[in-house]
């Protein structure tokens, strides 16, 4: 396994300097002739080390499940590389040069003058001198004077390409797939080509077309399927402004008293060890959710595959939940699956009641796939690990979607932390359950990055943060962090709920206000002792909502606000140290710690949304630790990505070409890019030999005209075709090693 480039930014600076000049002395006559070049070539041969050592990276697979929203910047230990005035000094000296580069001046050729040949000079004939005619001069024209018309630019006679077409929309998945009949169920849909201002659709009858859909990125979508709907499994379909129209995926509506349902949702198709190598023991896991039911079943199967099992996939085991209450969630036992021989790409299927022994009235979701890729043994095999995670430097609210991670991980292993990733969580009620919505590439390491909360969702968000070293292996557990969004205004439909939590001490006051702007929301405080009864504040109509108390119990405390109808709404939550006197509390001491403001024309509900102490699992599915530098789209890594970069020298340029993402294009940018150099981003390597050859024409062909996903159709037009094979013969006979 090639061992990934980790150039060190706490190098001394005159090292760093030398690392530079030796850089661009090296880079100079690659660099300047190729700018706006584009080439689909791969270079030629590596570059040769400059001091500092270039090692080249890891070629490790690419992989994406949620969407990005995420900007970064660089820890106090990076600053000086683009602080440094000795770091930047060259490179403006490089930047200045681009000018000339592009209208070179001609220098003649040092051609030797040929000595001339000896010929005898003819004798000239004598022809008589034509007598010239009289042509009378022409009367010049009374040009009238030109009008102080501006000098046309000159048209620049290169033809404009004309704008590739996007391709239709393209559905991977639903998050969640499905949700109770009988609240509004906010959904995530993820795939690629949505433009803005897209409309999303369910085959109900007559077609339904989804409200409140919002337009994040060209991969990702949310959508509002609305409370009402019978119990059914419908097809979800995206379709764009100019028509186009994407693949359909199922969403299945349940009643939750009527129903009974299990599924699962792939994220939650998860390996121990995270990052898998050829010859490791790995055990297979998957999270079993359960909607609907009226007892508990025992001993569900979850039969694991590698590959399709309707296409000869191969039996890996069987594992077990052993009870599964009416909407309830267990993880199965541990499925032991032996890599040895298995190098490559494997889609790993999960099958729950294989056997059909549970009687439900959708069984079209009880299947899970998940694509994982076996890496050759590296030296190093030890994982690192997250040691501290923090947004906003620890505090329990924030009225900006705009918060700071600050976040620290540890590696024994000898590679060194290399990259983080980080997952954004939501509690959605139509599931119950803690559903990922937003999520980061893998970053290049650093102690803090910039972060933008999901903005049309206020109430308790939740970030984990994953670890990568050098050698690619991730961390086994996430670290935690969460943080309350607290806009100026939020709303909820009848009857759902908005959940908060705020972290308290013995002796502090706790003063939560809920002011109406229309509608009848109600509020519910919730302690971490699950047999106490809740504070309750249900006042009818515009009556603004109050919970007073002083903490008899340590822990966390769950702020709900239920929707008795649809409601707008203001919410102020404030805890003040020490014990506060009753005048002050203004409240009375015999109900200081049960119940206050409560209306007796309503029925309290009798337990929250969700347990106090629930929160998102620590095991989920990760894609593969690697960045891909491919910076003009060439599928491969070489001289033009650079040039790419330095165009774009000491801009605040964004991404792709800020690729460390410290708000600035520099060296360092350059260095991440030379750290990859010669590696190709995209293998249609599907059969894992290493080989691009007939054996992964075999595999596509098996899944003809299914609509199967990323790994098959290659060209994500939502099913697999001819045009998926010719995007494979493109890359014949390449190696991916």
């Amino acid at each position: 396994m090639k061992v990934k480039h980790r150039f060190s930014l706490s190098t001394p600076t005159h090292i760093v300097s030398a690392c530079i000049l030796g850089l661009v002395a090296l880079l100079s006559p690659f660099i300047l002739p190729q700018i706006g070049k584009y080439t689909n070539s791969p270079a030629s041969a590596a570059p040769a080390a400059a001091s500092g050592g270039l090692r080249l990276p890891d070629d490790t697979g690419i992989a994406g499940t949620l969407p990005n929203a995420i900007t970064h910047s660089m820890g106090n230990d990076h600053q000086s590389m683009s602080t440094d005035p000795a770091t930047t000094t060259p490179t403006v000296t490089l930047t200045a040069t681009f000018t000339p580069t592009s209208t070179p001046t001609s220098t003649p050729t040092n051609t030797p003058t040929p000595t001339p040949t000896n010929t005898p000079t003819p004798t000239p004939t004598n022809t008589p001198t034509p007598t010239p005619t009289n042509t009378p001069t022409p009367t010049p024209t009374n040009t009238p004077t030109p009008t102080n018309t501006p000098t046309p630019t000159p048209t620049d006679t290169t033809p404009t390409p004309s704008p590739t077409a996007m391709p239709p929309p393209y559905i991977d998945e639903l998050y969640p797939n499905q949700g109770a009949n009988t609240i509004p169920n906010e959904i995530n849909i993820r795939g690629a080509h949505f433009m803005n201002d897209a409309v999303v659709t369910l085959d109900t009858s007559p077609p339904m077309t989804l409200t409140h859909v919002i337009w994040l990125d060209s991969e990702t979508l949310r959508a509002t399927v609305p409370a009402g709907l019978d119990s059914s499994t419908y097809h979800l379909r995206v379709v764009n402004p100019d028509g186009d129209q994407s693949n359909t995926r199922s969403y299945t509506v349940v009643d939750p008293v009527a129903d009974d349902d299990v599924y699962a949702n792939p994220y939650e198709l998860y390996t121990d060890p995270v990052s898998i190598h050829e010859g490791d023991p790995v055990d297979l896991y998957l999270m079993v959710h359960r909607q609907g039911g009226k007892s508990t079943v025992a001993n569900v199967v979850v039969r694991f595959y590698n590959g399709n099992p309707a296409h000869d996939g191969e039996v890996i085991g069987d594992g077990h939940v052993p009870l599964l209450g009416p909407n309830g969630s267990q993880m199965s036992t541990a499925v032991r699956w032996d890599t040895t021989g298995e190098r490559g790409k494997h889609m790993i299927y999960a099958v729950i009641d294989p056997d059909d022994e549970i009687e439900e009235t959708a069984e079209g979701n009880n299947i899970v796939r998940r694509e994982i890729a076996v890496e050759r043994p590296p030296v190093d095999t030890s994982p690192p690990e997250v040691t501290a995670f923090q947004i906003n430097q620890g505090v329990e609210i924030t009225q900006s979607p705009g918060v700071v991670l600050d976040v620290r991980a540890e590696d024994q292993g000898g590679s060194g932390v290399d990259a983080m990733f980080f997952v954004e969580f939501t509690f959605n009620q139509a599931v119950l359950q803690w559903v990922p919505v937003q999520n980061s590439d893998w970053l290049p390491y650093s102690t803090r990055y910039h972060w933008t909360l999901l903005e049309d969702s206020a109430g308790m968000h939740y970030l984990q943060a994953w670890a990568a070293d050098g050698a690619g292996n991730i961390s086994l557990f996430p670290m935690k962090a969460r943080i309350n969004y607290v806009p100026t205004t939020d709303h909820v439909e009848a009857k759902q709920v908005r959940l908060y939590r705020q972290q308290l001490i013995e002796g502090q006051h706790l003063t939560v206000t809920v002011t109406p702007l229309s509608g009848d929301p109600d509020l519910y405080v919730w302690s971490p002792n699950a047999v106490d009864p809740p504070w309750v504040s249900n006042l009818g109509g515009t009556a603004e909502d109050q919970v007073s108390f002083v903490v008899e119990e340590e822990g966390v405390y769950q702020i709900e606000v239920y929707g008795f109808t649809a409601a707008e709404y203001m919410i102020s939550i404030e805890v003040r140290d020490g014990t506060v006197s009753q005048q002050s509390a203004g409240i009375d001491a015999a109900t200081i710690t049960t119940i206050t403001h409560r209306s007796t024309a309503k029925t309290p509900r009798s337990k929250p949304v969700t347990a106090v102490n629930d929160e998102p699992a620590g095991q989920m599915a990760v894609p593969p630790a690697d960045l891909c530098h491919d910076i003009d789209g060439d599928d491969w890594v070489d001289v033009t990505d650079v040039a790419k970069v330095a165009a774009r020298w000491l801009e605040d340029a964004g991404e792709p070409y800020d690729v460390d993402q410290n708000g600035s294009v520099s060296v360092s940018d350059i260095m991440r890019v030379v750290s990859q150099w010669g590696q190709s981003c995209i293998c249609r390597d599907i059969s894992g030999d290493d080989l691009i050859a007939i054996a992964d024409v075999s595999e596509v062909a098996d899944q003809w005209r299914q609509d199967a996903g990323r790994l098959y159709d290659l060209d994500l037009s939502g099913m697999v075709t001819i045009l998926d094979i010719m995007q494979m013969t493109n890359s014949w006979g390449q190696t991916c090693q």
